[in-house]
């Protein structure tokens, strides 16, 4: 499910036309213009892009929160004398790319324990 645009959209031609075709041998139902409105024990309630309200039956819900900078709690945390790294699309929206963000956070877990290894000495 998608709220707005092409499933798979910001992947190269070739690559998304593998992965969509993957999707849909595998039977997945793929759904776009939805909005999110509960997750129940039965599943996700969405409306769909006619404006109806609709039952996704699952036993798990994976939230991808997107990819739009909040750094609303970066002082608070900065503040506190925490030490953090914002990644992602949370750093910079321009060029999205799940590898990239992925590396990142590979990266700062590198970073941010080798720094807490160091304050505790």
């Amino acid at each position: 499910m998608r709220r707005t645009g092409k499933i798979g959209s910001g992947m190269g031609l070739t690559t998304r036309w593998a992965v969509i075709g993957a999707i849909r041998h595998h039977g997945v139902r793929m759904l776009t213009g939805v909005d999110y409105q509960e997750i129940t024990e039965d599943g996700l309630v969405i409306i769909n892009a006619d404006g109806h309200s609709e039952l996704i039956e699952a036993d798990t819900v994976v939230i991808a929160a997107g990819q739009e900078p909040n750094d609303a709690v970066v002082k608070t945390v900065a503040d506190a004398g925490v030490p953090y790294r914002v990644i992602g699309g949370a750093a910079d929206t321009a060029g999205l790319n799940a590898v990239r963000a992925t590396s990142q956070g590979i990266e700062a877990a590198f970073e941010l324990s080798a720094l807490t290894v160091a304050r505790s000495r």
